[in-house]
């Protein structure tokens, strides 16, 4: 049953956060953990459905030494709006590695409250530009 809208809205402001920072991380099991069993990634071109294919589109067994992270995603501007046990996250993200900012853009994340934690059941990547991959 869902809770305190305020406190629904930080814990999926949390949600939002940790997958990018367990992302950089190489802890894919964490990143997936945090979406649904169903649940739906549209990255533009392509779509991913369920566990299986987040596990596969973000890279089963890559781990990296937190000291070297090769990424990093900030997240910011983020925007919670809870109905009952539906939410919807808006926010911005840019990815940084060694050469400097690569990809920017909006992440459109559909919630839902089940089992008494909230998960992504959709996102929607929105990519507003992108630097092209050195030579």
């Amino acid at each position: 049953m869902p809770g305190d809208p305020h406190l629904d809205g930080h814990a999926i402001e949390r949600i939002v956060l940790t997958v990018a920072r367990r992302s950089d991380e190489g802890r894919i099991d964490d990143v997936v953990a945090a979406f649904t069993d169903d649940a739906v990634l549209d990255a533009g071109a392509r779509q991913v459905h369920g566990r299986d294919g987040l596990l596969e589109f973000f890279g089963p067994g890559r781990t990296s030494d937190p000291d070297r992270q090769r990424s990093k995603h900030v997240i910011s501007n983020v925007v919670v709006d809870v109905d009952g046990d539906r939410a919807t996250a808006w926010s911005y993200f840019q990815v940084l590695r060694s050469a400097g900012l690569v990809t920017w853009g909006r992440y459109v994340d559909t919630l839902r409250e089940t089992d008494g934690a909230w998960r992504i059941a959709a996102r929607r990547v929105i990519v507003d530009g992108q630097q092209p991959k050195p030579s």
